[in-house]
């Protein structure tokens, strides 16, 4: 299954929008010109799109349409508010989004998000439609990974009730950030079985290092390598391995080495750091690895959105609504 690329992940977020009477719905553009999944849920709508499906002269067009309409601040636009978030932001906002963190009356006590999205998915995914089934080709694995790592943080929420609201806000925001710095960088590809526990602190790559010296130990206890490195056979095994099979253990094998290559460089700096500063650390370590493939064309990367210098216009990164 083809990976879906984070670092080109755009999501569009409105609130309070009404249709403007006597005009084409920008939205309406939005949809048939985008390759877009939407996501609505009472006041909110969101967008969730690959950012190659906004180049196109009909793409750039329907965008600038939504944004000139909010702009214009009419009766109808005025209400609205919107942001457009992009890469590892976004995926960050989703996560805290399903999880019910943006919800001002049940703050990360609203189940029902993560079930609405999953609906509205499984109809897609039994739609007859051609163009929803190549939407559902485009975001497959995007979808795979999302409902994995919202469903794994949703069901950690009961065991932190004790604390006390904006503490659990705070702790959540943070296993948001951390879940999706390790999803970025392919570590959650490879650590299917990881504790998402640990992302309730910022020490919890010595977490997935330790999982990942464990993964490699055991394989390096099954395989034999070549002078330089490279896996040439592989014991303890009922069948002969094919040339192939071979191979992908010895991607397997390099890709762990990359990826802790990553977490030492991360746990090195992170001592000589404040813990407000680790944040920052991480998108700069996202920024040093952006060329390296770390697994399946999954790349580093986390992209800033950067607010409109008019408070006025569309643009604030900033999910508070």
């Amino acid at each position: 299954m083809p990976q879906f690329d984070l670092n080109k992940l755009v999501v569009l977020h409105l609130y309070n929008y009404s249709k403007p009477r006597g005009e084409k719905d920008p939205l309406s553009l939005i949809e048939k010109n985008c390759d877009v999944v939407k996501l609505s849920t009472c006041m909110r709508i969101i967008y969730i799109l690959n950012s190659d499906s906004l180049v196109s002269e009909q793409q750039s067009a329907a965008y600038k349409s939504l944004t000139d309409f909010l702009n214009r601040k009419d009766m109808y636009s005025i209400a609205t508010r919107f942001e457009r978030l992009e890469g590892a932001k976004a995926y960050e906002f989703l996560l805290f989004w399903i999880i019910g963190g943006i919800n001002p009356q049940k703050t990360l006590n609203d189940t029902r998000i993560l079930g609405d999205v999953r609906s509205i998915w499984t109809k897609m995914l039994k739609s007859p439609s051609v163009r929803t089934k190549r939407l559902v080709e485009m975001y497959l694995s995007f979808f795979n990974d999302l409902f994995t790592d919202s469903a794994n943080l949703n069901k950690m929420i009961p065991n932190y009730n004790h604390l006390e609201l904006p503490e659990l806000v705070v702790t959540f925001k943070n296993a948001c950030q951390n879940c999706t710095w390790a999803r970025v960088n392919g570590f959650l590809s490879f650590l299917t079985a990881f504790n998402y526990n640990h992302f309730t602190k910022d020490n919890y790559f010595y977490a997935m290092e330790s999982d990942l010296k464990l993964m490699k130990n055991r394989i390096l206890n099954k395989v034999e390598l070549s002078p330089n490195g490279t896996v040439v056979a592989f014991f303890k095994s009922k069948y002969e391995q094919s040339q192939d099979n071979l191979i992908g253990i010895d991607i397997r094998l390099k890709t762990i080495n990359r990826l802790l290559e990553t977490l030492n460089l991360l746990i090195e700096r992170s001592t000589e750091l404040l813990p407000s500063e680790h944040a920052t650390l991480k998108e700069e370590l996202n920024t040093e690895n952006a060329e390296d493939h770390v697994l399946m064309d999954i790349e580093s990367s986390t992209k800033d959105v950067q607010a409109d210098p008019d408070e006025g216009n569309v643009g604030s990164s900033k999910y508070t609504f």
